[in-house]
């Protein structure tokens, strides 16, 4: 996994050519872009035919519903896999390693390490799990360029939406409005305004994604945009990264069930949508309009949500088989959350 650019109207052109995958990056400026990359290919490999000779011990990241050796596809590799991350998230050996964070010239092309203030600086961009400042663990957080911290805590009772403005001496300022406590996927500060941009995942609308701008001083939140599914990096609302966001736009990339991912770009003011890029274009034209959201409840008043995709040529008039699948299922339905 490796670093491209491309402009709106020209080609692809490969950045990187790092030993081990990238799992994330950023422009510190326009002639640097920071990015952190994993342990060497090379090296996993010689770890997983070590572990063959050695014999392979069994304990809690072991997944033992599979074989031991190179039994699942990561970045498009046959490897050995390690629950080493989040929840039943699969990965690498050598993946509970501390990444290295390089710093690429992108005039000369040039990679050299990161010192300690531009490894500070590329976590504090990027959202790592913890960072100096911080007011205890944070389930989600963004550090302003001036130290302000937007956070939700990782636990207690109140985990409304909150920040600490500096120079306030530690003093929180807890979001009042209701939309500041239901499931929050990403948060960023508004660049240099007192504003945070949040993205709540609405169960009522199954799992799509609403962007709301908290205003810190004038202690309003207001609707961006409510999507009719994800507006995030990923394929679940909450795991990766969130949209970028800068004075004017959040760029995320949105999709829903009958929409392929695709990048957008959202008028923060305004609300107002732009295609920027859609590779999935002829996708989305071949399969149509196929899912339809539905929402009911059980005799007990427990709300449920899902999509009801009719069956394909069937006789007219006649009854259709019925197949019924339950799972998460955010964004494009390509199967649920385990195909």
């Amino acid at each position: 996994v490796q670093i491209w650019r491309v402009s709106i109207d020209g080609k692809p052109e490969q950045l990187t050519n790092d030993p081990g995958d990238v799992t994330a990056f950023t422009l510190l400026s326009d002639k640097s872009l920071a990015y952190e990359a994993g342990p060497s290919r090379a090296a996993i490999e010689k770890a997983e035919l070590a572990e063959y000779d050695a014999g392979i011990r069994i304990d809690g990241t072991t997944p033992i519903g599979q074989p031991l050796f190179r039994s699942g596809l990561v970045n498009g590799r046959l490897a050995t896999e390690r629950y080493l991350g989040d929840w039943m998230m699969k990965t690498t050996l050598l993946a509970d390693q501390n990444p290295r964070v390089q710093i690429l010239d992108l005039k000369t092309r040039r990679v050299r390490a990161a010192t300690p203030s531009e490894d500070k600086a590329f976590h504090r961009i990027t959202g790592g799990p913890q960072m100096d400042g911080a007011p205890g663990r944070s389930e989600r957080m963004d550090v302003a360029d001036d130290g302000r911290i937007a956070y939700v805590p990782e636990k207690g009772d109140d985990r409304a939406l909150r920040v600490r403005m500096k120079g306030d001496h530690g003093h929180e300022i807890i979001c009042q409005a209701s939309a500041c406590s239901r499931r929050i996927a990403w948060l960023s500060w508004r660049r240099a305004r007192k504003e945070v941009i949040f993205a709540t995942v609405d169960r009522e609308r199954g799992g799509a994604m609403t962007i709301f701008d908290w205003d810190v001083e004038q202690k309003s939140v207001r609707v961006v945009r409510e999507a009719p599914g994800l507006l995030h990096s990923g394929r679940v609302a909450g795991i990766g990264v969130g949209c970028a966001v800068d004075d004017l736009y959040a760029v995320c990339i949105a999709a829903d069930a009958n929409t392929p991912p695709r990048i957008e770009r959202i008028d923060l003011d305004s609300g107002q949508t732009l295609v920027m890029a859609d590779p999935n274009a002829k996708l989305a034209r071949d399969l149509g309009h196929r899912a339809e959201f539905v929402q009911w409840k059980d005799r007990e008043g427990h709300p449920f949500t899902g999509y009801f995709i009719p069956a394909e040529g069937a006789a007219k008039g006649a009854p259709s088989p019925a197949f019924i699948t339950y799972y998460t299922c955010q964004g494009y339905l390509r199967g649920g959350f385990g195909d």
